[in-house]
């Protein structure tokens, strides 16, 4: 069982009822003092959904591999000692070569499988899907990911 403390009574409720099939396995019960709800999940009661083969693998490639740009150190290369400002454990990097024929061997060996790619790189990234990338990358944006990366990503 997960619970839930200390949520408002209204939230709660459409937790609740917000997938009628899943209110099963929900109970909400106010709490005396302060008009907050426990929120009790039973994963037990809930309705069984899908099975999945457990060999199956999905995992999620950091944006930077895509785009090249700042990302994190790795932890060997880091300095062993508390970081004081957040350049000490920023790199900037090149992206990825994708096409590298071992790389695509360990990754098909994986299959089936969901690649998702994301990661802080891609909270600045610009991404137009127009043929032709703009000259420079627009204001607000750290890194382009262009069409070509994109479908060598895909």
């Amino acid at each position: 069982m997960i619970r839930l403390l200390r949520l408002p009574t209204v939230a709660a409720a459409l937790a609740a009822s917000a997938a009628p099939s899943l209110a099963q396995g929900v109970s909400v019960s106010p709490l005396q003092a302060k008009g907050d709800a426990t929120l009790s999940v039973s994963v037990d009661r809930l309705p069984f959904v899908h099975a999945v083969d457990p060999r199956y693998q999905s995992f999620q490639i950091g944006f930077s591999h895509l785009t090249g740009g700042e990302t994190w150190k790795s932890y060997d290369a880091m300095s062993k000692s508390q970081a004081t400002d957040i350049s000490q454990v920023r790199e900037p990097r090149a992206a990825t070569d994708l096409g590298n024929r071992r790389l695509r061997n360990l990754t098909a060996a994986l299959s089936p499988l969901y690649l998702r790619y994301s990661g802080t790189t891609a909270n600045s990234a610009f991404f137009d899907g127009a043929p032709a990338a703009p000259a420079a990358i627009p204001a607000g944006f750290t890194v382009m990911l262009t069409p070509g990366r994109w479908k060598a990503a895909l």
